[in-house]
């Protein structure tokens, strides 16, 4: 199994940018305006260990100017998912998927994390995975096993865009966090849900007004019309 961050050059050739560090179960890869490389890493438990919603050893990471060397930014994490820095570069936000929430932090000016803050504890069920930022600064949130799509604001408060959940699943995956026995099986177990266990977000078009979203049980990306637009990615004007 390939773990850690990998590199697909103009070439095609793929190769390991961290080779000689055990990263752990590395997740999403943001590379920021300043050019510097953030990741999350899920967890460093060994392979088949069950998902918690207590174990906290997620963390997040970043690469500057040394291309094999990195530096931890925030630890602590429960399953530390997708994550995204505002336009301002004065916040981070982190979605701490099996805790069920948002988390954000304030960033110094030398790019340093402090004053971590829950900007939302969501309801049981829920469980934040992919994360987008909107032009207007708010976030949008999937969440994977409820499949749901969630909108929130700066401030924290949350509106349902979307909910195809099934309470008899849901209910089945929180006893099996209590009970410690939650595995990947029964997170990609199949339904017949409009949208099944949706990880992603990212906002597309010449408009930035079509949300793309990603799952772990589909073939091809759903997509629908926003009346907001995203916030244009980094890439967007290379």
């Amino acid at each position: 199994m390939l773990t850690g961050i990998w590199c697909i050059d103009p070439d095609e050739k793929l190769y390991p940018l961290l080779p000689d560090h055990d990263l752990g179960h590395t997740n999403f890869v943001l590379v920021a305006d300043d050019g510097s490389i953030w990741f999350s890493v899920m967890t460093t438990a060994p392979d088949g260990a069950p998902l918690s919603e207590v174990r906290a050893d997620g963390y997040i990471g970043r690469i500057t100017n040394s291309r094999d060397n990195f530096e931890i930014m925030a630890g602590k994490l429960n399953w530390a998912n997708e994550f995204k820095i505002d336009t301002s570069r004065s916040v981070l936000y982190v979605n701490e998927t099996f805790v069920g929430h948002t988390t954000k932090f304030d960033i110094n000016a030398d790019g340093s994390l402090c004053n971590r803050q829950i900007l939302v504890s969501y309801e049981p069920g829920t469980y934040p995975d992919g994360l987008a930022l909107d032009s207007e600064g708010a976030l949008w949130i999937t969440s994977v096993v409820s499949n749901r799509i969630l909108h929130v604001t700066p401030e924290g408060k949350v509106s349902t865009l979307l909910d195809s959940s099934d309470p008899q699943r849901v209910a089945e995956v929180q006893a099996a966090l209590k009970d410690e026995t939650f595995t990947r099986e029964l997170v990609y177990r199949e339904s017949d849900a409009l949208i099944q266990n949706p990880t992603s977000i990212a906002f597309g078009g010449d408009d930035l007004r079509t949300a793309y979203v990603g799952s772990l049980n589909h073939t091809e990306l759903r997509t629908f019309k926003t009346k907001t637009a995203g916030r244009p990615p980094v890439h967007w004007l290379w």
